[in-house]
């Protein structure tokens, strides 16, 4: 008698937004609201060491920094790789695009990575992710849900970044920096299927649950 195999049904959750937005704020909140969650963002995997890089990048560059901070490693990565000094790069567009575009690639690295892992399981499963870059990448056109993160008010984004711990001053230059490395992911975004603003208050987390009963109801109904 043939064993009958039933594939998961998976649903594939994208967040994108500006950097202090809310994007990993909703995607935890998200993992609390809806079963069987699986979440993938950039500091998910705070071991970096053991990252693989195409050969020629370590062939040329090595691992330039020995951390397990995700941030700090692509951000040393991407400098390396546009050949320009560590201490400068934090405020340069093209390196912090570049930073932007390496952790994409390590998100889909995981995407497949957790695809398969999930692949045997019976039950319905979510992979949720965010990342500013993920409009730009395939999981992006694949997801079911593509979320945008919006602060109610630009003045709120600014002081959220400020509160955030670091391993470098994040100076308006680097600030700058960042907003206009991200204007092209955030603003061109295509196939945007929520909108949510984020108030920076408990209301936050009511519009999340409120859409993840939206998922499950879609899902059941």
């Amino acid at each position: 008698m043939e064993t009958c195999v039933i594939s998961p049904i998976v649903k594939i959750i994208c967040i994108t937004g500006y950097s202090g937005s809310g994007k990993t704020t909703m995607l935890k909140l998200m993992q609390k609201y809806l079963p069987n969650s699986h979440l993938i963002y950039r500091d998910g995997n705070k071991e970096t060491r053991n990252i693989q890089f195409p050969d020629e990048y370590e062939k040329k560059y090595g691992f330039p920094v020995n951390t397990d901070d995700v941030m700090e490693y692509f951000l040393n990565v991407a400098a390396f790789t546009a050949n320009k000094d560590i201490n400068n790069a934090y405020a340069d567009v093209n390196v912090i695009k570049k930073y932007y575009e390496l952790v994409a690639d390590y998100l889909e690295k995981k995407f497949e990575e957790t695809l398969t892992k999930i692949s045997t399981k019976s039950t319905s499963q979510y992979i949720i992710m965010d990342w500013i870059s993920l409009p730009a990448s395939k999981i992006w056109k694949k997801a079911d849900y593509r979320i945008m993160v919006k602060p109610a008010k630009w003045d709120l984004l600014v002081k959220n970044v400020g509160k955030r711990k670091s391993t470098y001053e994040i100076t308006p230059d680097i600030a700058n920096a960042r907003y206009l490395a991200a204007k092209d992911f955030v603003e061109n975004a295509e196939n945007i299927t929520h909108v949510i603003i984020n108030n920076y208050n408990e209301g936050y987390e009511q519009k999340i649950k409120d859409l993840c009963i939206e998922f499950i109801t879609e899902k059941y109904g």
